[in-house]
């Protein structure tokens, strides 16, 4: 019996220390999570507007071709 209460006691220690460090673990997590948010946030910008610098470069090359193009009949009228 006195076996048993000691592996209890035991069993109860591990799971309070690994309760513990979860705890750290998560508070640790926020906090690097709220240090880099900045980053984060430019990074999305930057990609943001180079789809949209992409999407301007391929319409003026689009335009550029389209307008190179000799025109058929059927596009001048």
């Amino acid at each position: 019996m006195t076996g048993l209460q000691v592996k209890m006691e035991a069993t109860s220690t591990h799971r309070e220390s690994l309760s513990k460090a979860i705890d750290e673990a998560r508070s640790k997590e926020l906090e690097t999570a709220a240090r880099l948010r900045p980053y984060w946030e430019a990074r999305r910008r930057l990609e943001d507007s180079q789809r949209v610098q992409d999407a301007i470069q391929m319409r003026i090359l689009q335009e550029t071709i389209d307008s190179a193009l000799p025109k058929s009949k059927s596009q001048e009228k």
